[in-house]
């Protein structure tokens, strides 16, 4: 069967009977549209949020699941509903190519945040691949066994630990060429009337006999889009990109000027989840107002394609992990310094705890956790104003006791502290205030002071020790993410 591309994929919905959807499915391409694509396949396979909750299951083989379980859950009848959907992240499945330092990069991950399970599945895999024994890696040198040093992604000691526990928990790899053979047999098989299964991937590769198994008799769903320069490659992402808007207009009911769509792509290039998250942000500064205006655009959205570490930042602390490790080693790639980037992460956890102390000031009474932007600038931001007049005035007096000698320098040092202590930069531009306060009640204030400590003991890390700077960032990165601190 030929493949249906992602923008094809809700007119071929509307015109499958309900009673004709496929038992398996394969969305394959950028991450934003296959999560767009899969929702509209449950959408549609299970349109009662109630039957989700019950009739819908999730598996990721790179966290372990085996493809034995797997198949078991597909095949395990449902008694209390006519429809069974198993979503499944089949990336493992479809890769075109094994590196061996992907695998111990990821161990090495594993290891900063100490999830031993993890790792030594890694390493299950990683030993099948190599077709080496993970005794061997447990008993003996890791290097001669893996016939490849393994310092410069992980530590030694770790790799055999994980071997050790690897073996002790009878942990098997889960996924590879083998795991999909036996998928594709099963395909061949068949699941139970009304049983779904769902794959999604990032890439695959079309010469894999598993990809051709399901083209043949199944559905495939192309969310690929090409990322290159040339016209006929942009013009196919703003053909993308264009249907993204006007769905998000269309559910708001708002409607946007003719150069809101230009403007917003010139700004933050093709990304769809980003273009589509800074299509949200315009929805909700627009507020009551059915119009989306072109000013609107310049007093919301950031040049995110000349602000890298804006996006670095954003991923950071909205908990996004493989974001913030990806715009990470990008960023180091093309040659920012790793300390620009730990400043950054300094400075923005400032900010951050400057919030958290407003919020448990008087002050802050008028601030309530999720609430709109309209209703924040009318109630917050003049108290926020108040606040940072309040905290200057509060260090012009700490000036005024300072000893004499020190007069000349004054106006320099508070000009200094004030921009420290403040939180409004420019008052005439609420938004980015706003989107600020919204970060902050991801994290208590226990919890910031907490980071502030970390990240001095980076920077003493990566002043003193010789450690790799980025595995250093990637273990602040993980901290920050996984952090269960909660205001």
């Amino acid at each position: 069967m030929p493949e249906i591309l992602y923008n094809q994929l809700i007119s071929h919905l509307n015109r499958t009977p309900s009673q004709g959807v496929d038992s398996a499915y394969l969305v394959f391409g950028d991450g934003f549209l296959v999560e767009q694509a899969a929702s509209s396949i449950v959408d549609r396979l299970l349109p009662d949020p109630a039957d989700k909750s019950v009739h819908l299951e999730t598996v990721d083989l790179a966290e372990g699941e085996s493809i034995y379980a797997l198949i078991e859950q597909i095949n395990t009848i449902s008694f209390f509903a006519p429809r069974k959907v198993v979503r499944v992240k089949a990336d493992i499945l479809f890769a075109s190519g094994f590196q061996p330092e992907k695998h111990l990069e990821r161990i090495e991950e594993a290891r900063l945040s100490n999830d031993i399970h993890s790792a030594a599945r890694l390493l299950a895999e990683l030993a099948a691949r190599l077709q080496v024994d993970t005794a061997d890696i447990s008993e003996g040198d890791p290097e001669k066994v893996l016939k490849m040093d393994p310092r410069p992604h992980t530590d030694i000691g770790w790799l055999k630990q994980a071997a050790a526990y690897g073996i002790e928990k009878g942990i098997s790899p889960a996924g590879g060429t083998g795991a999909a053979a036996i998928l594709k047999e099963a395909l061949q098989k068949g699941f139970p009337k009304g049983h779904v299964l769902l794959l999604t991937a990032g890439t695959v590769d079309r010469r894999s006999a598993l990809y051709k198994a399901i083209n043949a008799a199944h559905t495939v769903i192309n969310c690929s889009v090409p990322t290159g320069s040339r016209k006929a490659e942009v013009d196919q992402q703003k053909q993308v990109l264009t249907g993204l808007m006007q769905h998000l207009l269309a559910t708001h009911q708002k409607s946007a000027d003719s150069k809101v769509f230009d403007r917003v792509f010139h700004l933050t290039g093709f990304s769809p989840r980003v273009f589509s998250a800074n299509i949200e942000k315009l929805i909700q500064y627009a507020g009551a107002s059915p119009h989306i205006r072109n000013e609107d655009v310049a007093a919301v959205l950031d040049k995110t394609r000349e602000d890298p570490v804006f996006v670095f930042t954003g991923a950071l602390f909205e908990k996004n992990a493989p974001k913030a490790i990806q715009c990470l080693s990008s960023l180091l790639f093309s040659g920012f310094h790793y300390m620009q980037l730990l400043n950054a992460v300094v400075n923005q956890v400032r900010k951050l705890l400057m919030i958290r102390f407003f919020t448990e000031s008087p002050h802050g009474k008028a601030w309530q956790p999720g609430m709109g932007f309209d209703p924040f600038k009318k109630q917050v931001m003049p108290a926020v104003v108040k606040y940072d007049q309040e905290l200057a005035a509060a260090e012009d007096g700490r000036e005024a006791l300072g000893a004499e000698s020190k007069k000349g320098k004054k106006t320099a040092g508070k000009k200094a502290r004030a921009s420290d202590l403040g939180i409004v930069k420019n008052p005439n531009n609420p938004y980015p205030v706003y989107q600020l306060f919204l970060q902050a009640e991801r994290f208590g204030t226990d919890g910031l002071k907490d980071f502030l400590v970390r990240l001095h003991e980076a920077d003493i890390r990566l002043k003193t020790t010789g450690r790799s700077p980025k595995a250093v960032l990637e273990e602040m990165i993980l901290h920050i993410c996984i952090a269960n601190d909660r205001p």
